[in-house]
């Protein structure tokens, strides 16, 4: 079951449950990836990452908008 994780205005992703999988998308729905294994720990570290950062000085959403893009494109 995919659980919506995070919206941005761009680009989002969800999280199989099950599976720990991502699913990275685009809002617009032209392109997608599902990443799993060591792609899918990767990109949870990261995100935790970016948690960590204080949110005046960095903005979370869109570094998060950014890795998805990249990955994504």
């Amino acid at each position: 079951m995919l659980l919506p994780v995070f919206t941005g205005q761009n680009y989002s992703y969800s999280l199989d449950t099950e599976t720990r999988e991502f699913f990275l998308f685009e809002n617009n729905h032209k392109a997608h990836i599902l990443l799993t294994g060591k792609d899918a720990r990767l990109f949870r570290k990261q995100i935790e990452h970016f948690d960590t950062l204080p949110e005046p000085q960095f903005k979370t959403g869109l570094m998060t908008e950014n890795l998805i893009k990249i990955l994504v494109s």
